[in-house]
């Protein structure tokens, strides 16, 4: 539970000093602790691939997570939205089999 807090803490600015107003800095963590369950199901993946122990070892969440922000930009600026809808009606099965079938070059994971 430490580490849930300290990751969201870190990385997720889930603590926002501006945020005057009580439903808005509750809304900022609620949304923090969201992105943190992405995270977590994408280590997982990660994880079922190259295994647990590899990636608690070698995977730093702040590093990742500044990835994914870099890279995101980007891919909503050259992948149309109508690209991405195919991903809306996925299921759970079909959306870990394209996760696990990416190859981690994609990630820039190059130490795994």
């Amino acid at each position: 539970m430490e580490t849930l807090f300290q990751t969201v803490t870190q990385n997720f600015h889930g603590e926002i000093e501006t945020l005057a107003y009580p439903k808005a800095a509750l809304f900022s963590y609620c949304m923090a602790l969201s992105v943190y369950n992405l995270l977590a199901t994408l280590k997982a993946v990660l994880g079922s691939v190259h295994g647990i122990d590899k990636i608690d070892a070698g995977l730093s969440d702040f590093y990742l997570v500044d990835d994914i922000h870099s890279i995101y930009r980007g891919m909503m600026i050259a992948i149309p939205p109508i690209h991405w809808q195919c991903f809306e009606d996925f299921t759970l099965s079909q959306l870990v089999d394209i996760l696990q079938s990416l190859p981690t070059s994609d990630f820039r994971l190059h130490f795994l």
